[in-house]
């Protein structure tokens, strides 16, 4: 009989921490998160492997000119995005697509990406590829202060937003 409740207490407490990790995990972080992100994030700095420019400025590092632009995404509660703006090397670029987010790892997952060519100002539609890429980065979120770091191609790149 002994050995019969034990085993029911176990079980019991086990169900009883199951709940409350996931209760408390990834979809309860992410929820907060989700509700947070969402809004227009401007463009305030970008950090290249540890320099830091503000926003429209650059800055030469070693015969290499570092610049960024006046930029701004969009994160939308049905899960869309909408960057827009001179975000790291001069060029004026629009992606559109969706982003996910699991704990503090962002997905943004492009559909379409367009690039200033003729350098006017303004991205035209004959200027826009429909190509689905995703993008990862880590998100740091403080107030009205995002950050997004780079992961793996983007690696060692920070774009630092503030809330519109």
């Amino acid at each position: 009989m002994f050995n019969h409740v034990s085993r029911r207490s176990l079980l019991a407490s086990t169900l009883i921490g199951l709940m409350a990790l996931a209760g408390c995990g990834g979809g309860v972080q992410e929820k907060i998160q989700s509700q947070s992100i969402v809004g227009t994030w401007n463009l305030r700095s970008v950090t290249v492997e540890g320099e830091t420019i503000s926003c429209p400025g650059s800055k030469n590092e070693d015969g290499e000119e570092i610049s960024c632009g006046e930029g701004t995404v969009r994160f939308g509660l049905d899960k869309s995005f909408i960057m827009d703006g001179n975000f790291y090397g001069g060029v004026r670029v629009l992606q559109r697509g969706t982003w996910d987010i699991n704990g503090s790892a962002l997905t943004l997952t492009i559909n379409e990406v367009g690039e200033d060519r003729d350098n006017d100002g303004v991205v035209e539609e004959s200027e826009i590829e429909r190509l689905p890429q995703a993008l990862s980065f880590d998100v740091g979120l403080s107030g009205d202060r995002l950050t997004l770091r780079g992961r793996g191609e983007s690696q060692g790149i920070d774009l630092n937003f503030e809330k519109d």
